[in-house]
């Protein structure tokens, strides 16, 4: 189980890793991409300034045509603008080369001497203006973009996969603590088995001894051994239901939940008379509830039934029906010794039973009937727990949503 846990977390990193890797990519590389096509439309509107300017006294305004200069070449020569013979001094002996290779390439980017450059032309009359435009800084400038957004990608990618990695525990939990339940429930479904199995094989080994007896004489092995299938029959029923409301595969209806409190009730008040308990009632009638009659019924005649057991002697059992703002509230209550703080947190676990349950003498008790309450509220998209009084017993409350009925 530690390594498919392990695995699932490399997983689950490799996994959070490779989208937000992608997203950073998509995302640097539409920066990166913007940042190209904004500096070619901002020389491209220096070099229109410019062209537009050059046969007059004024330079242009545009932000970076200082790094410009422009040219006419009138046959095979070259003749400057005196505006830009300062900017065409700065390039000292390299401007000709510069030139001869504005010439060559026309339209668009070129390099020369350590420098970049973009060039436009512009037919006149009987010249062409060429109008270069130094853009060496917004090249340095871009890769400096460029190195700062790598630099980003690969920090934040190594704090997505420390970051994920540390999630990833989280995600597998689940997954580790179904296993862990699936463990025990084939440990404690194992140990509530072997005790029918071990009495069954006593029996069987008994009725084998005998090989002359009669089956009158067996009637009571065999009794037992039918008393020990109905005990595991009875196990594998509550596990099957229980199976089935975690996963939520429950028919849903209308149903009057008032008339089930009742009914149920009615049926626990001869239980209770022949206990010597008194069962008490507060139900107000008419409350639905969208979910599995069948279902429902069983929750409730589990809390009546859990609340007789641990009653005590000549005890009193309550039972309150009513609403809650938009939900209707059930309460199950016994007097007894209170239900411990630790009890009540593991309760509603599978084959949990407390010390006061592992006494209990009927010794039909699987552990199983708490759960299968609990995943019934929840199925139903209700809650339940439970709480002791000092002094005064247990209570059990369960929440469920109301439903009008049209």
């Amino acid at each position: 189980m530690t390594d498919i846990v392990a695995s699932l977390r490399r997983k689950h990193t490799l996994y959070v890793t490779s989208v937000a890797g992608i997203l950073l990519t998509m995302l640097i590389g539409l920066t990166i991409g913007l940042t190209f096509v904004s500096a070619d439309i901002t020389a491209d509107n220096i070099l229109d300034d410019v062209i537009e300017s050059f046969q007059s006294d004024e330079r242009p305004d545009s932000i970076g045509a200082s790094r410009c200069f422009a040219f006419v070449l009138s046959g095979q020569t070259a003749y400057y603008s005196p505006i830009y013979q300062n900017d065409v001094d700065f390039y000292e002996e390299k401007i000709n080369d510069i030139i001869h290779n504005a010439v060559n390439k026309a339209e668009g980017n070129f390099a020369c001497g350590g420098y970049r450059f973009t060039v436009k032309t512009a037919e006149r009359n009987n010249y062409t203006v060429y109008a270069v435009y130094d853009r060496t800084e917004d090249v340095i400038r871009t890769r400096s973009v460029i190195f700062v957004l790598l630099f980003l990608f690969f920090v934040t990618m190594v704090f997505v996969t420390i970051l994920g990695y540390a999630f990833s525990a989280k995600t597998t939990q689940p997954l580790k603590d179904a296993f862990n339940l699936q463990k025990d429930l084939i440990a404690n479904a194992s140990h509530e088995l072997k005790t029918p199995l071990a009495i069954i094989s006593a029996n069987l080994a008994v009725m084998n001894s005998e090989k002359e007896s009669t089956v009158q004489d067996n009637a009571k092995w065999l009794e037992s051994i039918s008393g020990q299938v109905d005990r595991m029959n009875q196990l594998v029923k509550s596990m099957l239901e229980l199976s089935r409301l975690e996963q939520s595969t429950i028919k849903t209806e209308l149903v009057d939940f008032g008339s089930i409190v009742e009914s149920a009730c009615l049926e626990v008040e001869a239980v209770a008379f022949e206990k010597g308990a008194t069962l008490i009632t507060n139900l107000q009638k008419n409350l639905f509830v969208q979910g599995d009659k069948a279902s429902l019924e069983r929750l409730v005649f589990i809390l009546l039934d859990n609340a007789l057991k641990y009653c005590g002697d000549n005890g009193k059992v309550g039972c309150r029906l009513g609403t809650a703002g938009k939900r209707i509230h059930l309460e199950v209550m016994n007097t007894g010794t209170a239900i411990s703080e630790e009890d009540a947190e593991h309760v509603f676990d599978r084959f949990y039973r407390s010390d006061g349950a592992r006494q209990n003498p009927d010794n039909k008790s699987f552990g199983l009937g708490l759960a299968i309450a609990k995943a019934t509220t929840e199925a139903h998209g209700g809650t339940i727990a439970c709480h002791g009084v000092d002094n005064k017993g247990s209570v059990f409350e369960v929440y469920l949503p109301l439903k009008r009925k049209k």
